[in-house]
């Protein structure tokens, strides 16, 4: 006979699927950054390309490559101080994404590529900032 404070199946996979318990983040606040991370550099697609080019073909740009190995480790090892950040909504990602489509959308008109490569950047950047809240951004500062 089950008592009251019992729980089935269901209701224990529910609990563990729906949120983390201290911190209230969901499943959709990864789907929505990778989202607006994927739209923005979709969207900046040709600036990408030329990132991903030189980083292959420029011998003095070599060091692009790094930027994948070290951003997701940098997260990692900084793991611990993101683990009480509250998901909080914020204007600051759609602030970024603003100015940095400006940016790309001046450097493509005047042919400056530091504009143009900049706005691609800080779309993306944007796209995180968006879901990643402005605590969890300062958490992550040296």
């Amino acid at each position: 006979m089950a008592g009251q404070g019992s729980k089935t199946n269901s209701d224990a996979k529910a609990s563990a699927t729906d949120a983390l318990p201290a911190t209230g983040w969901r499943w959709w606040h990864v789907a929505v950054g990778l989202l607006l991370v994927g739209v923005s550099v979709w969207l900046t697609r040709g600036a990408w390309g030329t990132i991903i080019e030189s980083a292959f073909e420029d011998e003095e740009s070599t060091q692009i490559g790094l930027v994948a190995i070290a951003f997701p480790w940098l997260i990692w090892a900084r793991r611990e101080r993101l683990k009480d950040c509250q998901p909080v909504g914020t204007w600051l990602g759609p602030v970024i994404i603003a100015i940095g489509w400006a940016s790309h959308v001046y450097g493509y008109d005047i042919h400056d590529n530091e504009f143009w490569l900049f706005g691609a950047i800080l779309m993306a950047v944007g796209g995180v900032v968006t879901v990643i809240v402005r605590q969890a951004l300062w958490r992550l500062l040296p």
